[in-house]
């Protein structure tokens, strides 16, 4: 557990975050003033292992055609796999910033297989498995502690087949120390970490399974970031 009490401005602090990304940074929120407005070199990897994660699934399972990226914010990830995956039926993408799906919305006009929707990973606006892969990066680190089993359940609930997380690592020891990260503009957000079993024990009450785990190196533990995929079990 991380040492955050309960604030409920919380997520209206990490709406406005997102939204004041939206209107002035053009959704790129780890951009810094005054400089280029980019992802962020770690955000660029983790979204290559879980493209190379999806060209995995997507081989051995053809039967894969409903991908769901939730918290896609500025949606250029998920144009970006409707672009790889042209045989895909449909893409949907998820955020709970109006202005960041504003920028996404504007974007796919050229794509009749991509749709953008706002929702709140804690109560999705989903039917039962909705989607064969749910995408959920960069966003769980952002759910209180005590909400997290929430979101973990909304989002196997949704899903048929496949779970593709991205955790901040709390056995890593630059997450062990790290509880809340300066924002622009001027603020401090809480980051709240998890860990590989703690997601799992979770996940396995709604009969996920873990199928393989990622980092940006090979060494779990010492990987910051990590991206869990997760099987439905028969």
């Amino acid at each position: 557990m991380t040492n955050h009490p309960r604030d409920n401005n919380h997520y209206a602090l990490t709406k406005e975050v997102f939204r004041h990304s939206a209107i002035h940074q053009q959704g790129y929120y780890d951009s810094q003033p005054g400089k280029k407005l980019k992802h962020s070199f770690w955000q660029l990897w983790v979204r290559r292992i879980v493209v190379r994660t999806l060209d995995e699934l997507l081989a051995g399972d053809p039967g894969v055609t409903r991908i769901l990226d939730v918290g896609c914010g500025r949606g250029d990830l998920t144009i970006a796999l409707a672009n790889r995956y042209p045989h895909l039926t449909g893409l949907r993408g998820s955020d709970f910033c109006h202005e960041a799906l504003e920028i996404a919305i504007a974007d796919a006009q050229s794509h009749k297989n991509v749709f953008f929707q706002e929702a709140n990973v804690l109560e999705m606006p989903f039917k039962e498995g909705s989607f064969d892969v749910t995408l959920c990066i960069n966003v769980l680190h952002h759910i209180y502690d005590s909400d997290l089993e929430i979101a973990l359940r909304e989002l196997a609930r949704i899903t048929k087949k496949y779970l593709i997380l991205e955790i901040k690592n709390k056995n890593n020891p630059y997450y062990k120390s790290i509880t809340s990260r300066s924002v622009h503009p001027g603020a401090r957000l809480a980051v709240f970490t998890s860990s590989p079993d703690q997601i799992g024990a979770m996940l396995s009450s709604c009969r996920f399974q873990i199928m393989q785990a990622k980092g940006l190196v090979p060494v779990m533990w010492l990987s910051p970031l990590l991206v869990q995929v997760y099987k439905r079990s028969s």
